[in-house]
This record gives C-alpha cells, structure tokens and sequence, in this order.
C-alpha cells in the first residue's frame, strides 16, 4: 500500500475512551494498515469482550471504535456486515458451521463479502493452505477434523480474501510448528496493508524479542501497560 493511497491514511482501528467491560481498561489506540500488535488481556472473560466489541458485535460501555473511519454505533446494519466480512478472524476455538464442509467453511466469508472470482479464491485458500501444512483445502466435515487441523484450517479461512483487519486469539492448543507460518502469514497481509491483531497468553511469546510487533498491549486493571517495540 503506497502512502498516496486514502487508506493508508485512515486508521484501520481508532478506539477512543473505549471501555467495554466493567472494572476493565480504557483504550485511547490507533492500528494503522501494515502494522501489528500484540495483546496481552490477562483474563480470557477481558479478551473476549474486547474482540466482540471491536467487531462491533457488542456496544462499548463507553467511548467508541471505528473501523475504517466508521464508527460501529453510527453505520446501518448491511454497511456493518459488509465491513465486517473485511475482519478475518483465527479464533480460539469454534466458530465453525457444522453442516457445512471445512472447504465450504473456509470460503463462505470471503465468497460472500468481496466480489473474488471463485477459481481465484480457491487457488488463494489452496496456497494458504499449503503454507499452513495441510494437503490443500479440506474436503472433510468440520467434525471429522483432527482438532490441530482445524486450527490450520481456521488459519487459512483467517487470512483468506484480502482482509484489512486479521484477529488472531491465543488458540486452546499449543502452536508449535504453526508459529513460523502464522508469522509469515502475518508479513504477507501486512505487506498488502492489512493490520493486525495477535491476543497472546503465553508471557514466552508475548515478550520474545524477533516477533515483528510495532507495539505490546498488556491490559491490566483498568490500565494499558504499553511494551517496547520490535518492527
């Protein structure tokens, strides 16, 4: 994204006197495209209503969110669900239609919201898939999956169909061998403007120096604790 283009400008994510949980933090923050931070939300119940929030999926308590230059409270409800499907979200767990196949999973976000040519989505999600180890896009039901790849699938679905916006939560297994393709995977969308947000639990990886994070958020109390960065 060259910086001539207007939303290389904008804010992906402008929160302004956010609070969204009770006794929680309140957030005066900026992502710009192409950047990525780390959050460390300490308790899960914290990080949770912050993704919803951010989403525009639940009002603040107080303050807003926008994204994109559009405030969540003030936009209809079809340009809300438009903008919604430009989020790509790894979650921790679940989030999967059951009676559909984990290809149909993959691809029914990116199918519906942005107007990609079918054949050049699904070569994307097959590249992806690759990068993320598995043998191309599964054609089995979601339940049939092997829990470490679903969280592979989910992976793709994440970071599939240009999102401006991918939201990656701390999954209920441990990453190992998908570490270093998620960090590739997050270059690459933020190489085409997209940001990024990483909820980290695990102190090891939150503090490791060679993650690429422009900023570490610690939400603590009702206070941001504000890392060093590394990009």
């Amino acid at each position: 994204m060259t910086t001539s283009d207007p939303l290389a400008r904008t804010p992906t994510l402008e929160l302004t006197a956010l609070a969204w949980m009770e006794g929680g933090a309140v957030m005066h923050e900026r992502l710009w495209p192409g950047e990525l931070v780390i959050i460390d939300a300490e308790v899960q119940e914290q990080e949770a209503a912050l993704v919803d929030t951010l989403f525009g999926l639940c009002p603040p308590l107080s303050g807003s969110v926008r994204f994109g230059g559009h405030d969540w409270q003030e936009t209809p409800a079809e340009l809300a669900a438009a903008l919604r499907g430009r989020i790509g979200l790894v979650p921790r767990s679940g989030g999967w239609l059951e009676d559909l196949s984990t290809m149909a999973n993959v691809l029914v976000q990116a199918r519906y919201h942005r107007r990609t040519d079918a054949m050049a989505l699904l070569a994307e999600a097959e590249d992806l898939a690759n990068r993320f180890a598995l043998p191309g896009v599964p054609l089995d039901p979601i339940d049939r999956m092997h829990p470490r790849d679903r969280l592979r699938a989910a992976c793709v679905r994440g970071f599939l169909g240009a999102p401006r916006l991918v939201v990656v939560e701390t999954p209920a297994i441990v990453w190992g061998s998908l570490l270093t393709p998620l960090v590739r995977a997050m270059h690459a969308v933020r190489d085409q403007g997209a940001a990024v947000l990483w909820f980290l639990t695990d102190d090891a990886l939150f503090e490791l120096p060679s993650l690429p994070a422009n900023r570490r958020w610690q939400l603590r109390g009702q206070g941001v604790v504000r890392a060093g960065t590394s990009a």
